[in-house]
């Protein structure tokens, strides 16, 4: 947070809060209390949050081995539509698509194009394990990168609807030049649930081609 104030000054940078601690670290859920928060109709959406997963408001349980009255919680409703969304939502946090259900994380990634929608940029970080989230496959469940079965890539950033944004670094001699990172694969992104937008196979491809050499080649083929 305090890197990204001298980023965007003159203008404020915002931190949205949601859920009490007690409700977040009860539950496993990932990502719709946020939405729930920026958006009013997505707490109703596609019959609203999972009940199993996401945390449940009013919240006023007490959090385990918590002295009476010291637990961290919020007894009010849902805090559906509280914030307005700022121009630029920026999360470092993500999960391999294998976590949660296709429908799970395809009702997240409808809300991000909606947001998109309305001018909304959504960036997420791409995570430091290249194709795969931390080394998951989704066959056969948190499968390893020597073991069989498909990548699991980080979600939310294989939503087609944000921006996945790898990591960088300022590396000496080279002070104040940011550059790409050399110690993490953190770039490379692709998705094995949620479709590709047409123009982002386009832009995948050329950039195979500059990477190859063979930039030549301009057009992806339909």
């Amino acid at each position: 947070m305090s890197i990204i104030l001298p980023l965007v000054h003159p203008q404020s940078a915002i931190l949205f809060q949601v859920d009490d601690l007690t409700a977040l670290e009860s539950s496993s859920g990932f990502g719709d209390t946020f939405l729930d928060a920026l958006d009013a109709s997505y707490c109703t959406f596609e019959g609203g949050d999972d009940p199993t997963l996401d945390p449940h408001y009013p919240d006023t349980a007490q959090a385990p081995g918590a002295a009476n009255g010291t637990g961290i919680t919020y007894p009010f409703s849902e805090m559906c539509g509280a914030y307005k969304p700022t121009n630029v939502i920026s999360v470092s946090y993500g999960l391999g698509e294998n976590t949660f259900s296709f429908f799970y994380e395809h009702r997240q990634c409808v809300e991000y194009m909606k947001l998109g929608l309305q001018g909304v940029t959504v960036v997420y970080a791409s995570g430091d394990s290249g194709v795969s989230n931390r080394g998951e496959c989704i066959y056969p469940p948190n499968g390893t990168y020597i073991g069989p079965g498909a990548f699991s890539p980080s979600f939310p950033a294989s939503c087609p609807y944000i921006t996945s944004v790898g990591a960088t670094q300022v590396r000496p001699p080279l002070r104040y030049i940011e550059v790409l990172i050399t110690f993490c694969r953190s770039t490379q992104m692709i998705r094995a649930r949620l479709p590709s937008l047409s123009l982002m196979k386009a832009i995948t491809l050329e950039v195979a081609l500059v990477t190859t050499g063979l930039s030549q080649v301009t057009k992806s083929p339909q």
